[in-house]
Parts: structure tokens; sequence; C-alpha cells
């Protein structure tokens, strides 16, 4: 396991400690990818994808807590990483992922 990867798992955990749904956030972003699927769009950034979790209530004290999520639906199969996109959000930081089902 990657320092990144033990990063968001213990960001996810404390996340859930304080009452963030991690399985239920993993659910949003299935159907966001799905509905997007559906509607001709390949992938859908990790931005969105957090942004469309948020949108449903789903908000965790600390925004790193989705990488944890994105992480456990990867390690299942159920999502891949399929590049990476300018983001919106973030300082100087790297591109945000695009992830689609898998």
């Amino acid at each position: 396991m990657t320092d990144g990867h033990a990063f968001a798992e213990s960001t996810l955990a404390r996340a859930e400690r304080g009452g963030f749904s991690g399985p239920a956030a993993g659910q949003v972003v299935l159907d966001a990818l799905s509905e997007a699927h559906l509607h001709g769009l390949p992938s859908m950034s990790s931005e969105d994808l957090v942004d469309r979790c948020k949108s449903m209530g789903l908000v965790p004290p600390d925004d790193r807590a989705f990488g944890g999520v994105f992480l456990a639906l990867a390690n299942g199969g159920e999502i891949r990483r399929v590049g990476y996109t300018t983001r919106r959000k973030g300082h100087g930081t790297g591109g945000a992922s695009l992830w689609a089902l898998a």
C-alpha cells in the first residue's frame, strides 16, 4: 500500500467516525457514472463526482475522505481511472482524475 492509499483510507475512516457514510457516497458515485454513461458520457471527473455527493448531503469534515471512496470502488473493480482533466478547484495541484465504470 502506498502512502497515498494509506492516507485516503485513514481520512475516510476518520470521516466515517464523524457520521459520513463512505458506502452511501460510493453508491452516489456509481449512480452518477451510470447516468453519465446512459447519456453518452464515458467518464466524470472526481470533482464533479464529489460535488454530486455533496449535493445529496454527503459532506465529510474533510473532502479528502472522497479519495478513500474512489479507492475502495477502484479496488473493488467497480470503477477505473481513465485519465485526468484540468482541475476547477485547488491551487497549483495536479489534474483531477477521470473515472468510469469498470
